[in-house]
């Protein structure tokens, strides 16, 4: 299994979302401060985002 940490391309210096695929689930982490821990979310939590991020609509997710 990788478990790489990944950015954007577009991403870049301290201010960056970083994602890896862990055991099922996808785990977030800010790239400038990764000692503050991470957002683990499942599957389909990741693709509700991804999709809501698409569409335009990711400041509407309930939370």
């Amino acid at each position: 299994m990788d478990t790489t940490w990944r950015s954007s391309t577009f991403a870049t210096g301290a201010d960056r979302v970083e994602w890896r695929v862990e055991a099922g689930r996808v785990e977030l982490r800010h790239g400038g401060h990764a000692e503050q821990g991470t957002l683990v979310l499942s599957r389909a939590e990741w693709q509700a985002f991804l999709a809501a991020a698409r569409s335009g609509q990711a400041g509407a997710i309930a939370y």
